[in-house]
């Protein structure tokens, strides 16, 4: 149930962020059609990795990227996705090294800088964790269409959340491009990255 809400969620937000202003293309239809109808999306970046230094968008300034918003108690979505992009780095092969892949946690009360570090040593180590403040990640977050809502806790305390699990391709110019659905596989997944690495800087 909980994936199947979650794909909903993904589907609502493509219809949310593509209603009057622009049809999402896929990767495949090549860069003309996904540069056709920009769309508005993001914000400056002004967080914490997992290493506890701070991170700018500076930092992701000239190469084009992927950022995918989850946190690391997701039972099921953000580690099956996160996997997916770790084998879609194996499939870009050298071609990986010219973008970066973001993940941003939106439970910062829970995943601390030790707890992201120690997490995304399950995923390719070219993977960049990020944290901050509750008001700096929702801002982000908003600024992304993602939502995120918490669940009620259990009896010990633990919460889950239901959120948007598509990940967001951004250019090098900082500018939205498409996004990957929880149905890509990983091999779909690196032909639409590929396309990306190929968009003109």
């Amino acid at each position: 149930m909980r994936k199947i809400g979650m794909v909903i969620l993904g589907v609502a937000l493509l219809l949310a962020i593509g209603a009057g202003i622009a049809v999402l293309r896929p990767a495949w239809l090549g860069m003309a059609a996904m540069r056709a109808q920009p769309i508005d999306l993001g914000a400056p970046l002004v967080l914490t990795d997992d290493h506890g230094n701070s991170f700018s968008s500076q930092s992701l300034k000239g190469e084009p990227f992927a950022i995918f918003f989850g946190f690391t108690h997701c039972p099921d979505e953000c580690p099956t996705t996160m996997s997916d992009l770790t084998q879609a780095m194996k499939i870009l092969g050298p071609d990986a090294d010219k973008l970066h892949v973001v993940f941003v946690t939106f439970d910062p009360a829970r995943d601390t800088a030790p707890v992201l570090a120690a997490w995304m040593e399950n995923f390719d180590k070219r993977f960049i964790a990020l944290t901050g403040t509750p008001a700096a990640l929702d801002a982000l977050a908003k600024s992304y269409h993602v939502f995120f809502k918490s669940e009620a806790p259990d009896k010990s305390g633990n919460y889950d959340f239901q959120h948007t699990a598509a990940t967001y391709l951004m250019d090098a110019h900082g500018k939205f491009v498409t996004t990957l659905s929880p149905e890509d596989k990983p091999s779909d997944m690196a032909r639409k990255l590929q396309t990306l690495i190929a968009m003109p800087k």
